[in-house]
This record gives C-alpha cells, sequence and structure tokens, in this order.
C-alpha cells in the first residue's frame, strides 16, 4: 500500500498526494530534481547556485566564462533555508553555454 492509498484509507489526502498523481509538471525543482534533470550532482548544484539576486545577460554570462568562471544559476528563494530551482531558468542557464561541434539552427537549414 503506497503513501495516497495509507491517506486515502484514513479519510485523508494531502495536497502533496494529489500533485503527485496529477499530469501537471512542476516548475520549481528541489536541488534532488534538478540534479537529475540537469545531469549534474546535487554537490555542484548547490555549489553553483547563487543566493544572491542573478540576472544573467548574453555578455556577463560570456565574461564569466572567459575569466575560467561557471556562472552562478539562479535559484527561487521561498524562505531563508528553502530554494528551489526555476524548470525554465535552468534551460536558459543550459542554453547560454557556448556549443561545441554544434548543430545548425533550423533557420540555417531553410
Amino acid at each position: 500500500m503506497d503513501k495516497t492509498e495509507v491517506s486515502e484509507a484514513k479519510g485523508r489526502v494531502t495536497l502533496k498526494d494529489k500533485a503527485k498523481s496529477s499530469s501537471v509538471a512542476p516548475r520549481l525543482l528541489s536541488v534532488e530534481e534538478a540534479a537529475i534533470y540537469t545531469g549534474l550532482s546535487v554537490g555542484t548544484l548547490r555549489n553553483m547556485s547563487g543566493r544572491r539576486p542573478v540576472r544573467w545577460t548574453k555578455e556577463t554570462f560570456d565574461a564569466e566564462i572567459e575569466k575560467g568562471h561557471i556562472p552562478a544559476i539562479p535559484v527561487v528563494a521561498v524562505s531563508k533555508t528553502r530554494t528551489f530551482f526555476d524548470l525554465r531558468d535552468l534551460d536558459k542557464w543550459i542554453d547560454m553555454f557556448p556549443r561545441i561541434g554544434a548543430l545548425p539552427m533550423e533557420e540555417e537549414m531553410a
């Protein structure tokens, strides 16, 4: 019997239980979920996440890489101790890295 079945048997269904059975994908990810999503380790993500506000532009991002730094990953701080990674920020952060042997863009192929 899983946790949802136990909760239902007791007459309670928590919001977390409903979310697990929902087809809605979460936008905010825990560090463990973000590690799975990006393929990076939990420790690497913690070291690379910024607790200060980060707003990267292509120029400032590239300048950090040229200096030999890996730019901080923005996080959503919902409290002093709880931070999450926004799925959209992770995608943007990954997309800003230079590509080696990149494939041509769709518009270049037309």
